[in-house]
């Protein structure tokens, strides 16, 4: 697993996606997903290299991710915390 400095930046590709997200993931340690976006807030798991999303366990309260929506993400864990948003 690498480490970051604190306060480093890292440019996201300029089409977020949950594979990208899931690399950071993997690479960092990294569990949990938050995803604030235009149309509500979804929580995310990694299991085995994939994300379980909140959308996915319950559709009627999450919204699907859809990358044009999202304003921020925050990746997480023991080992740290990685935060992305749109400026």
């Amino acid at each position: 697993m690498s480490r970051h400095d604190i306060g480093q930046s890292i440019q996201p590709p300029a089409q977020l996606d949950l594979a990208w997200l899931g690399e950071q993931a993997d690479e960092h340690g990294l569990r949990w997903l938050l995803v604030h976006a235009d149309d509500g807030i979804n929580w995310g798991e990694r299991r085995a290299r994939r994300w379980v999303l909140s959308y996915d366990v319950a559709p009627e309260i999450a919204p699907a991710f859809v990358p044009e929506h999202v304003q921020q993400v925050r990746l997480f864990d023991e080992a740290g915390d990685l935060l992305i948003w749109r400026e």
